[in-house]
């Protein structure tokens, strides 16, 4: 399984289905659709906007619990270059303020994020990474879990 790391709160929005799409500054040409493990970085984004740290606040982002560690399991299916328009356009699926657009920007669209019950620990790493196989056996156990919750809160109309 490949891992890859962001930061709270934007890994928080990620894995709870508040956003889709991850900004980077630079493009990776993996062969798509490929399902990663979404690690939360150590540190914590204090650059983000506060409703956005808000959001994720519910989820637990600003908790040492939910940083280095991986959060959730997501689908990476689309990686396109960034204009000023679809920066516009995309903002409630990318959710960085207008002010942050520039030039030489990329968006990783994700999709079908499971957030995991308990938080995995684990080393992350810059770009793509390996995930260790005993770390993965609990992710993959992990996941199997949080989907049945899923389903069930779903069914009873639960909170996702």
């Amino acid at each position: 399984m490949t891992g890859f790391s962001i930061q709270q709160p934007w890994n928080e929005l990620l894995v709870g289905r508040v956003k889709t799409i991850e900004v980077r500054r630079y493009p990776r040409y993996p062969l798509l659709p490929i399902t990663m493990a979404i690690h939360a970085g150590l540190q914590f984004d204090h650059t983000a906007p506060l409703p956005i740290c808000m959001e994720a606040a519910k989820w637990g982002a600003g908790t040492r619990a939910r940083r280095g560690a991986i959060t959730g399991v997501a689908t990476l299916v689309e990686i396109f270059a960034f204009t000023p328009v679809l920066w516009r356009d995309l903002y409630e699926q990318h959710l960085n303020a207008p002010a942050w657009y520039r030039d030489g920007l990329w968006g990783w669209r994700f999709a079908d994020a499971v957030r995991l019950l308990e938080p995995v620990p684990c080393r992350g790493s810059l770009d793509f990474w390996s995930v260790p196989a005993h770390i993965e056996a609990r992710v993959r156990a992990m996941l199997a879990d949080s989907r049945a919750s899923d389903a069930t809160e779903s069914i009873s109309g639960g909170s996702p």
